[in-house]
């Protein structure tokens, strides 16, 4: 996976710098990383090929090809179910690489590091989403399973709370969700055009909302997981 972004690769350099290939430049940002002369993974190339390299010009000639993050699976959930954090997030369908990486960004700053997702039809890790979580997408664990109804039983019989984002939701700050606020809880988001699936919905113990002005229709799903996320951190 090619990586680009100066700032990003600072951050990987500093907390992943195992999952480093190569690195390509084509101009003088590479001297902002402070690099060793010695280091053999770098390679200059000319403006065109790194263009080529990152698909576009807007990459301040500077790239980094990494590892390709492993997916866990569901075997691996089940086997690591006891050890997942009090707060552990599902991603319902959510299409936008950008919404993902942002979530998860959130979710590592208010202390959750589980983050479930569908093997189809779903964003997963890649070039955008490495970029919108400013590269901690690394210090994540990120679990790809092909049903979430069961994943939802799963963490049922290990007595989490399901609580489910839907527009007609419970108040987030009411007090009969105050009571939960350090249960064992299993977050889920929705997509972003539908929101949650009906089946999913149905499988919630608790729904709850984000009330706010009644003329905006709602915030975009890595906003109102960002707030949600802070109700109920996990540190």
């Amino acid at each position: 996976m090619i990586i680009y972004g100066i700032n990003i690769i600072k951050e990987l350099l500093k907390t992943k710098p195992k999952i480093i290939k190569k690195i390509f430049y084509s101009g003088s940002k590479i001297k902002d990383l402070n690099l060793s002369e010695d280091i053999n993974l770098i390679k200059k190339v000319s403006k065109r090929e790194i263009n080529e390299i990152t698909g576009n010009d807007d990459n301040q000639g500077i790239a980094i090809l990494v590892e390709n993050p492993k997916l866990l699976n569901y075997d691996d959930l089940k086997k690591n179910i006891n050890n997942l954090g009090r707060v552990v997030v599902i991603l319902d369908h959510i299409m936008d690489t950008h919404n993902l990486g942002a979530i998860i960004r959130s979710g590592l700053f208010f202390g959750i590091k589980t983050f479930i997702i569908p093997n189809k039809r779903a964003a997963t890790i890649s070039p955008g989403s490495v970029k919108s979580s400013s590269g901690f997408i690394f210090n994540s664990n990120i679990y790809s399973v092909s049903n979430i109804i069961n994943t939802i039983n799963l963490f049922k019989e290990k007595d989490y709370w399901v609580i489910g984002a839907d527009l007609f939701g419970d108040d987030l700050y009411s007090e009969k969700i105050e009571k939960y606020k350090n249960s064992k809880i299993l977050l889920i988001f929705g997509s972003e055009g539908k929101g949650l699936s009906k089946l999913v919905k149905n499988n919630c113990d608790i729904p709850i909302s984000i009330k706010g002005n009644e003329n905006i229709d709602s915030l975009n799903v890595s906003v109102a997981a960002g707030i949600i996320m802070s109700r109920f951190r996990d540190k």
